[in-house]
C-alpha cells in the first residue's frame, strides 16, 4: 500500500473496534472501507468504480485488490446508526498496524488511543470513568458491566496495567490521563499538559469554588467599606 497523502486522519464508528484484539487488521480494513464508501456517497457518486476511484484519490490510499472496499463499506454504512459515536486515528499509524507485526501491548495502546479519541472528541479535556473507557475500547457506545467486556481487554483494567497504559499513552501518544484518590473519575486531554490539566481539575473542585466564593464575599465587603468611607 503506497500513499503520499495530504489527508492525515480517518474517522469511523466506534462499533468497528469490536473484535480489535482478535483481528485488528480486519477492523482497520473495515474502517477504511467505511470511510471510502461514506466519502463517495457524500459526493453523490453511485458507480462502484467511480466511487472507489474518488475515495482512493482523496485518501491517496490503495486498499488490497481482493478487498471489495465499496461493497463492504456500503454494508457497514447501512448497518450502523448514522449518529453512532466515532473515533479516529492517523492514516499512517493505521497502515503501520496493518502492514507490520504488532504485539498485544501495541494493539491495546492503539485501541485505548482511539477509544479516548471517541470520548474526548474536539473538547480540551474530558472527565469519565475507566469502565466507560474500557466499554469504548470494546466498541460499545454506552458503558457496560466489566463482565460484558472482551476478556482480552478486561485484563488491562487492573490498577497496575491501567497505570502502565496511562504512562505509555502520555509518552508515546501524547494523551495526558490523571487519576487521584482525592478526585472522582478520570480526566484526560490530548491538548493540555499535566500541569494545565491539574489546574483545570483543581479549579473544578468544591474546595476551590468555596474559596472563590469566600474571596468574592470579602472583596465585596471591602469595596462597600471604601465606598462608604469606612476603611
Amino acid at each position: 500500500m503506497k500513499t503520499s497523502r495530504k489527508v492525515e486522519y480517518v474517522n469511523f464508528p466506534i462499533v468497528l473496534l469490536q473484535g480489535f484484539m482478535q483481528n485488528h487488521k480486519n477492523c482497520i480494513l473495515d474502517a477504511f472501507s467505511y470511510a471510502f464508501y461514506r466519502y463517495a456517497k457524500e459526493r453523490h457518486l453511485f458507480d462502484v468504480k467511480e466511487m472507489l476511484r474518488a475515495a482512493t484519490s482523496f485518501y491517496r490510499l490503495n486498499l488490497p485488490t481482493d478487498l471489495d472496499a465499496i461493497s463492504r463499506g456500503k454494508m457497514l454504512y447501512e448497518s450502523i446508526e448514522p449518529k453512532s459515536p466515532s473515533c479516529g486515528a492517523k492514516i499512517n499509524i493505521l497502515l503501520e498496524y496493518l502492514n507490520e507485526p504488532k504485539t498485544e501491548s501495541q494493539r491495546i495502546e492503539l485501541l485505548a488511543f482511539m477509544a479516548l479519541n471517541s470520548i474526548i472528541g474536539v473538547q480540551v479535556f474530558k472527565k469519565f470513568t475507566y469502565q466507560y473507557l474500557f466499554s469504548r475500547m470494546c466498541g460499545f457506545e454506552k458503558m457496560v458491566e466489566f463482565s460484558e467486556l472482551d476478556a482480552n481487554i478486561r485484563k488491562y483494567a487492573s490498577r497496575y496495567k491501567r497505570d502502565r497504559l496511562s504512562q505509555v499513552l502520555a509518552t508515546e501518544w501524547h494523551v495526558m490521563i490523571i487519576t487521584d484518590p482525592n478526585i472522582r473519575g478520570v480526566y484526560a486531554s490530548m491538548k493540555l499538559s499535566y500541569l494545565e490539566l491539574w489546574e483545570v481539575i483543581l479549579k473544578r473542585s468544591k474546595k476551590y469554588k468555596l474559596k472563590q466564593v469566600e474571596k468574592a464575599r470579602a472583596d465585596a465587603k471591602e469595596q462597600v467599606k471604601r465606598k462608604l468611607g469606612l476603611d
